[in-house]
This record gives structure tokens, C-alpha cells and sequence, in this order.
């Protein structure tokens, strides 16, 4: 069997292209900090609220926290305000977060929609939030 190679995400090399999805609920640091164990070479957090994330709330914090030995850490934010996001996004890095995932149209219907319905918005969302891309429940664009 042939090795994994290591993947690239802008300027963070991963040696391990197993990726841990983000999943509300399940991936929690103890839960991250295992899967890391056995392999995984990134780890996303619980997908985190941007306004909850800008206020800091107990939350947030609980959610988006991590163990060193998990590092690169991936945090998801998850809102419909590209300001808002963009702002969670510089608090994100600003505490280590080596990759920053704005989930901006989640396919959950629990999960607040960006509302992103075309390439048009799409690019609009991307200038206003300063994101290099974005995901969205039918696929992904930038």
C-alpha cells in the first residue's frame, strides 16, 4: 500500500491528508485529541457561531478550543453575516486557528443558511467576509 502524501491549504502543510470533519456535538477537544492519535493529520473544531465567537461566549470558547498536540487546528464559524464572520475569522486566527472554515450555507436546516444562492453571491460574500473561498451545502466555489 502506498503512503498518504501530505496536502497544502494556502501556507499550511499537512502531513496526513485525514481530515476530521467538524460535527456539532461529537468533535470535542477529547474526541479531537483521539482521532489526532490515530492519524488524523487536521482537525476541525465544532462549527462555532460567529456572533456567539465575537462575545466570547462560555460556548464558544468551550467549542473552540484546543490541545497543542492537535496542532494545525481548523476552526469552523458558521453565520449569515459576512461581517460578522470575517470578524470571527481575525478572532479565530488571532488565537492560533492555522486554518479558519466559514461555513457560510450549511445543508442542516438547524444550521442558519448564508442564504448564498448563486456565483453572485458567492463573490459578494467572499469580498465582504475577506475569505479565499467558501463552502456551500451544493458544493464548493473561490
Amino acid at each position: 500500500m502506498k503512503p498518504l502524501s501530505p496536502i497544502q491549504i494556502g501556507p499550511v502543510r499537512i502531513e496526513s491528508p485525514v481530515v476530521l470533519a467538524p460535527m456539532t456535538g461529537v468533535t470535542d477537544m477529547p474526541f479531537r485529541t483521539l482521532v489526532r492519535r490515530y492519524g488524523s493529520g487536521l482537525n476541525v473544531t465544532e462549527m462555532v457561531a460567529s456572533q456567539a465567537a465575537i462575545r466570547e461566549t462560555r460556548q464558544s470558547l468551550q467549542k473552540s478550543a484546543w490541545d497543542r498536540l492537535e496542532e494545525p487546528v481548523s476552526m469552523q464559524l458558521v453565520g449569515c453575516t459576512p461581517y460578522e464572520m470575517g470578524e470571527a475569522a481575525k478572532l479565530s486566527q488571532d488565537r492560533g486557528a492555522a486554518i479558519v472554515d466559514i461555513n457560510m450555507g450549511c445543508p442542516v436546516r438547524k444550521i442558519v443558511n448564508g442564504d448564498i444562492c448563486s456565483i453572485e453571491d458567492a463573490e459578494q460574500a467572499m469580498e465582504q467576509s475577506g475569505a479565499d473561498g467558501l463552502m456551500i451545502g451544493r458544493g464548493a466555489y473561490g
